[in-house]
């Protein structure tokens, strides 16, 4: 299964929601979606089964940019937080989702 990305756009609001396998084609197309939005962007990984190299890097960029991240797994959670600095907002689990 390769990553499906869906996209919906509310008020100043852009949600994506990425599921399946996030794999080096899917992550440059995420990054294509996402990199000309105006407002909040919010990327639910709620589904997000594993991720390559190539798309940690992107989801990586995307944060530094702004993006905020939801229902990252533990394990995604590494992943984005690995080599990160000390400014660098981590992506939050389901539970600090839940509680903003």
């Amino acid at each position: 299964m390769t990553a499906r990305i869906d996209l919906s756009e509310e008020a100043s609001v852009t949600s994506v929601r990425v599921t399946g396998r996030l794999e080096e084609s899917a992550a440059r197309e995420l990054l294509e979606l996402c990199q000309h939005r105006t407002g909040r962007l919010l990327i639910d990984l709620t589904e997000l089964v594993s991720v390559d190299r190539v798309g940690i890097d992107i989801l990586k960029d995307l944060r530094d940019a702004g993006a905020r991240f939801a229902g990252a797994s533990p394990y995604i959670q590494i992943l984005l937080n690995s080599g990160a600095g000390p400014d660098s907002s981590p992506a939050m689990s389901h539970e600090e989702e839940e509680s903003e």
